[in-house]
């Protein structure tokens, strides 16, 4: 009974994708994970409203000269992640209750070790690493204190990561959305007790973010716990499965190492544009910010498709991958259009929100109107990338990705014109490599994916 009532899509911890109104199974997907991003930005502006508004401007500099390396770890547990994501969803859809076990108890346990060993390391070199970086010696103690103890909560990180892609593949976005904002509500107590009450400093806000994650990964494990009995998570089954811990770097290992280049190309250009003037670096501060609202959607929109790619290839529904990949652009479209188009018209008024220098608001403003039209051809790139991520094709799409994204801004912001049109000409930087992009990634999904992937396996 309880197996008919999980591929009915009645549990409420497992969701089959492989049923249904395929715009519908969609969304529904896809709007948690949009949600839980937001969640997650919110423990970067948290820390960063508290150490500026209670602490001073030393701590916010301290955070923000933190920030790459936080970003950087953050990004590659995300995209190993994928790994258990997309075998999980594909073992999911072929009903293979001891390959969903195989895989659930791999992936945790090489989480757990690659995040163990890194956040060792890490935490020992903490200080050379921030020295290495030119981090101001006003701020190197506390920003190396900070660094050291976000490196002693990487696990909590990789394993709430992990979990999620665990439950995403299951077809349930809602409890990592859930158990994500708790953990959001518990990090802006505990920075307020520490900073007002136990009057701590930066090393306090750091404290605060390690508990918080703690109890999330612990609440993400007993989750876990509670799946099908014939997969859930037992400690007497974890080890692990040489095949298993193949498939699951093969596919996320390449997304990590992409989430982590992509990340030193972003300081790249950050080094340019902050060769502008302070006016462009204002500038870009609040566009970045405004074009999450852009780009989140999307991005849920691609990890959705993924998973419904996934499941729906393990129970070899090839018709509702190629019905789901036209839903997918129809839905991008109206995404790109609804949220750029929205802050498009209203840009004056949404860059207002966030300072009230003209001069950067006109810069802001025209950054905006140089990208947002041209965000359609994003939305098309992020529906490509994700049905061949839930094919399993991650490598094609990284060496896509990083030869464009990486490569490729790099290149244009070093040897064309486009600095000297100012702020606009490096936004334009963006829609040029989106568009090289979907190219390639058109080209490999017409020419080898549908034959290799959707034809083969008829």
């Amino acid at each position: 009974m309880r197996i008919a009532c999980v591929y009915a899509g009645e549990d409420t911890m497992e969701h089959t994708l492989t049923e249904g109104r395929v715009s519908t199974a969609l969304l529904r997907f896809a709007l948690p994970l949009f949600a839980l991003s937001l969640v997650q930005l919110l423990y970067a502006t948290v820390d960063a409203l508290c150490a500026g508004s209670l602490l001073g401007t030393d701590a916010l500099a301290a955070i923000g000269a933190a920030s790459f390396v936080v970003v950087l770890w953050i990004s590659f547990f995300s995209g190993l992640a994928l790994g258990a994501n997309v075998a999980v969803a594909s073992y999911f859809g072929a009903r293979n209750h001891a390959g969903i076990s195989a895989n659930i108890h791999t992936s945790l346990i090489v989480s757990l070790i690659i995040s163990a060993c890194i956040g060792l390391v890490g935490s020992i070199m903490a200080f050379p690493l921030m020295q290495s970086q030119n981090v101001p010696e006003e701020i190197l103690q506390s920003t190396a204190t900070y660094v050291q103890i976000y490196f002693l909560s990487l696990p909590f990180y990789a394993l709430f990561d992990m979990g999620a892609g665990i439950m995403r593949g299951l077809g349930n976005s809602k409890i990592p959305l859930y158990i994500q904002g708790i953990g959001g509500v518990l990090n802006v107590g505990l920075n307020l007790a520490f900073l007002c009450l136990l009057h701590s400093d930066v090393e306090g806000i750091a404290w605060s973010t390690l508990i918080a994650q703690g109890i999330v990964c612990v609440l993400m494990l007993l989750c876990l716990t509670r799946l099908h009995a014939d997969y859930a998570l037992r400690l007497r089954k974890l080890r692990i499965d040489a095949h298993e811990c193949k498939h699951i770097l093969s596919i996320g290992l390449p997304s990590a190492v992409q989430g982590a280049l992509i990340t030193f190309s972003n300081a790249f250009i950050q080094s340019i544009i902050n060769t502008l003037g302070t006016h462009e670096i204002a500038a870009f501060t609040a566009y970045f910010k405004i074009e999450i609202l852009c780009y989140g959607p999307l991005i849920a929109l691609s990890q959705a498709l993924s998973v419904f790619t996934a499941q729906n290839l393990g129970a070899a529904q090839y018709a509702r991958v190629k019905q789901g990949l036209r839903v997918a652009c129809a839905l991008g479209c109206g995404l790109s259009i609804l949220f750029p188009g929205t802050l498009y018209l209203f840009a004056d008024t949404v860059v207002g929100l966030f300072t009230h220098d003209a001069d950067v608001i006109a810069i802001t403003v025209s950054i905006m109107r140089a990208v947002f039209p041209l965000y359609f051809i994003y939305a098309f790139v992020e529906v490509f990338v994700g049905i061949c991520r839930g094919g399993k094709k991650t490598l094609y799409a990284m060496l896509v990705i990083l030869s464009c994204f990486v490569g490729g801004r790099c290149a244009l912001l070093l040897f064309t014109p486009l600095t000297t049109l100012g702020a606009p000409g490096v936004g334009y930087v963006f829609p040029i490599t989106w568009s090289a992009v979907l190219i390639l990634m058109l080209a490999y999904y017409y020419f080898v994916f549908r034959k290799r992937v959707l034809c083969a396996n008829r």
